[in-house]
């Protein structure tokens, strides 16, 4: 019985990775595209890579139940086209000592989202939104593509191309409360960065300043032609108001002990308003969210079982399709629950455990049956 249920937890375990793998590339293929985007266009690989990393880890978490049913589906289906499954039960192994090594994978699964859902998905979460708003500071050269019109703090910049680091045709208009103040037009530029990456110098080539002199007659403009012309251009305002700090955490970028103690600090107010309840009400659905994700993939095992062995289908296609299903039906639930979180009134926080308690009771009854026969 050992050898058997080694033999079908190794099956379970191989199909579960090379599965993770699968799903991780394919939901990955459109971040690949931005991210070769910015290699093009100049970025730190290493700075890059970092940023994909991130985002590997917070895809984990709907990977990694959509992996396990996959693979559960995948092996039981394939068990039960080649009569495995009756040939066991035949020898005098029961179900439950077959089904046994899937139950403790998604057991420890489960442990491993928990932890994965309530403190590591969040804190690289909050990462990677910190590394977007630094991404002008550690490279700023980036910002700078043809065809865009580029914003910084009281000025724009726009150019028609970029070769070897010189940009053509540049236009830079600089405002003052939001008026148009000056337009400076040059047929070229070269960039010259600081040596503490907080700013740059356009070195400006044969062009001309035009001058707004009344801000009530701004068709009224002084012309002044330049050979050339050094324009310093500072990101540390720009940097300082895009930088992202704890105060600026959501939800999602919030652990467990965060997401207890703000709503804790909430329910501690003497009167509390429908703002007040409604905020309880998000951070208590974030709460139970996570932890449904993380029963999920507990609670697929249960549903996906019964499912294999009665559809008797061996094709991976069957199997992949059985999976998206009842994929797509449990994301229902929790984007429905995600979208009304504020209104408490519909209990969010209860809508999100639908599906898992769902997939248990159902999953429950049919084993039942099938070990009653």
């Amino acid at each position: 019985m050992k050898i058997l249920q080694l033999y079908i937890g190794k099956s379970i375990f191989g199909t579960f990775l090379i599965t993770i793998l699968v799903l991780t590339g394919i939901l990955c293929l459109g971040n690949l595209l931005k991210v070769a985007d910015l290699i093009l266009k100049g970025m730190d690989p290493l700075l890059v890579l970092k940023f994909f990393g991130f985002l590997i880890i917070g895809l984990l978490e709907y990977a990694i139940p959509m992996a396990i049913l996959t693979a559960t589906i995948l092996v039981f289906g394939r068990l039960s086209s080649d009569n495995e499954i009756t040939g066991m039960r035949a020898c005098g192994v029961g179900l439950i000592h077959i089904t046994t090594p899937v139950f403790f994978i998604g057991f420890g699964l489960m442990v491993f989202c928990l932890y994965l859902q309530n403190t590591v998905i969040p804190h690289y979460g909050f990462a990677i939104r910190k590394l977007k708003s630094e991404i002008t500071l550690l490279a700023p050269d980036v910002l700078l593509q043809p065809g865009e019109i580029i914003s910084f703090p009281g000025y724009t910049i726009n150019f028609d191309r970029k070769e070897d680091g010189v940009l053509y045709k540049i236009q830079i208009n600089q405002y003052k409360d939001e008026e148009l103040a000056s337009s400076i037009f040059a047929q070229r530029a070269l960039l010259e960065f600081d040596r503490d990456r907080e700013g740059f110098t356009l070195k400006l080539y044969d062009g001309t300043v035009e001058e707004i002199p009344d801000e009530a007659t701004p068709q009224i403009r002084t012309t002044t032609a330049f050979g050339e012309f050094s324009y310093p251009i500072s990101l540390k305002e720009l940097y300082d108001n895009n930088k992202i700090t704890d105060k600026d955490k959501r939800k999602k970028d919030m652990t467990r002990s965060e997401l207890l103690r703000h709503r804790e600090e909430l329910t501690r107010k003497p009167d509390l308003s429908d703002k007040d309840y409604e905020e309880i009400s998000r951070f208590t659905t974030e709460i139970h969210k996570r932890l449904s994700l993380s029963v999920a993939c507990l609670a697929l095992v249960f549903i996906s079982i019964p499912i294999a062995i009665r559809s008797h289908r061996s094709e991976k296609s069957i199997g992949m399709a059985l999976s998206l299903a009842l994929i797509f039906f449990y994301y229902i639930f929790i984007a429905y629950a995600t979208a009304v979180a504020s209104d408490y009134e519909r209990y969010p926080y209860l809508i999100v455990w639908v599906p898992n308690i769902l997939f248990i009771g159902v999953g429950t009854f049919w084993m039942a049956k099938f070990i009653r026969i």
